[in-house]
């Protein structure tokens, strides 16, 4: 055992709480807790502790289950999501919220709809787009540029029986940044660049089938 650092036993009560996540660059270790988020460098020592959450959403702010942090292109800001609904970019340095979202504003005929979720799948690609898949039937799209975050389009899932997503799994992009791969009770592929789903024909290069299991 190289370190250990223990947390206290009052902030991991979650019962959804997100996966652990390593920046990639500077090897920190995110942990998300019931009441705040703790960053611990890679030598088990405390980087940061950021206690915003609970102050800025108002409601117990443990991350979506299922759902660990993502990082930006140069590795500088974590993104996390947050129950009931929320969006947050973490400053790496100092765990200061950079910004967030508090709702969805995803349009549904013609209502806006802010759906509360415990569990979701996040994936980080191209130039720091985010593409978040909620468990009630949703997916929504943001780009994170100038230390914000812009809403760039969301969409409702296609499939009967798959509209929700797992929390024991996250999305997946493809090596070419052209299609994402939503894991619930089915596969869901996305095209990035028109935001539509892809039929089984369209997919069948690469192995990945929208079938209650996957094979190959």
């Amino acid at each position: 055992l190289g370190w250990e650092y223990t947390i206290p036993a009052s902030e991991t009560t979650c019962n959804n709480g997100g996966h652990l996540a390593v920046n990639p660059k500077t090897g920190d270790i995110i942990v998300p807790c019931s009441s705040c988020v703790y960053c611990i460098t890679s030598a088990g020592e405390l980087k940061w502790k950021s206690v915003e959450l609970e102050t800025n959403h108002g409601r117990n702010p443990c991350l979506y289950s299922g759902c660990g942090a993502a990082f930006s292109n140069d590795c500088s800001v974590a993104f996390m999501c947050c129950t009931p609904r929320g969006l947050y970019a973490f400053n790496m340095a100092d765990g200061t919220v950079i910004d967030m979202v508090n709702k969805w504003n995803i349009i549904d005929d013609g209502q806006a709809q802010n759906p509360e979720s415990n569990q979701c799948q996040m994936a980080v690609y191209g130039d720091n787009e985010i593409a978040i898949h909620l468990k009630q039937y949703y997916a929504v799209f943001f780009k994170f540029e100038n230390n914000q975050f812009v809403k760039t389009g969301d969409m409702k899932t296609s499939l009967a029986g798959s509209q929700y997503c797992t929390d024991m799994c996250s999305c997946a992009v493809t090596k070419d940044q052209k299609t994402l791969f939503f894991v619930g009770y089915s596969v869901e592929s996305v095209d990035l660049t028109t935001r539509k789903y892809i039929t089984d024909d369209q997919l069948s290069s690469t192995k990945w089938h929208m079938a209650p299991s996957i094979t190959e």
